[in-house]
C-alpha cells in the first residue's frame, strides 16, 4: 500500500494512475483539510467485490471459492 499527498497525485496524475494500475495495489491519498481517500486498481476492486458478494450469497466451500477468485487469475486475464 502506498500513501501519497493530494498534491503529489495531482501534479503527476498520469504517472500516479499508471502506478495504481500497474502495481495492482491500494493507494491512500492524504488531504490536508479533508478526509483521506483511497485509489484502487479497478481489476483488484472488482475481484474483491466479487469475492465478498460470492461469500455473502453462496454456500460454496470457502477454500474452493477463494481459489477460484485468485487475484493472479483476475489481474492476468484478457477480459
Amino acid at each position: 500500500m502506498k500513501i501519497v499527498s493530494f498534491t503529489e497525485a495531482r501534479n503527476g496524475l498520469k504517472a500516479f494512475l499508471d502506478g495504481v494500475v500497474n502495481d495492482a495495489d491500494t493507494t491512500i491519498i492524504t488531504r490536508r483539510d479533508s478526509e483521506d481517500a483511497v485509489d484502487l486498481n479497478l481489476s483488484l476492486r472488482s475481484w474483491r467485490y466479487n469475492l465478498v458478494e460470492s461469500l455473502r450469497l453462496s454456500e460454496f466451500d470457502t477454500c474452493s471459492l477463494i481459489e477460484s477468485f485468485s487475484p493472479s487469475k483476475v489481474l492476468t486475464s484478457s477480459d
